[in-house]
């Protein structure tokens, strides 16, 4: 299946406003081994806890089928002290995620000015 992508220019806010070219993304085919036809296979996942605030780069250690042709996904929350996700009203993301062998490097930013205990949940087919 082919689709078709549309970039948009933006004017200085939040509203995309110009359509200034499209091109074409042919997906990569599926792993075959799932039981669907074009199912995708997850391969592994790990978590990593600590306590961070402003910019943080943190390795996460996952197993032998993580790899740098991986490809992996991360995703961040704010825990308890039991480690139990919760929000406390600090706003967080994930903005690189580098697979390599073994582990992954995931670079993001807390908003916040102290420490926060969060959790790393990291994804890779």
């Amino acid at each position: 299946m082919t689709r078709k992508l549309t970039a948009f220019e933006n004017a200085g806010n939040d509203i995309p406003t110009q359509a200034t070219e499209e091109f074409v993304m042919n997906p990569e085919p599926a792993d075959s081994g799932g039981p669907e036809a074009g199912a995708i296979s997850l391969q592994g996942a790990s978590v990593g806890f600590f306590s961070a605030h402003g910019i943080y780069v943190r390795t996460i250690q996952g197993d032998a089928s993580l790899n740098p042709g991986s490809r992996c996904f991360a995703s961040i929350t704010q825990v308890n002290a039991a480690g139990t996700p919760t929000w406390g009203g600090p706003t967080m993301h994930v903005s690189n995620v580098v697979p390599r062998n073994g582990e992954a490097i995931v670079v993001g930013h807390i908003q916040w000015n102290t420490p926060l205990p969060v959790r790393v949940s990291l994804f890779w087919i």
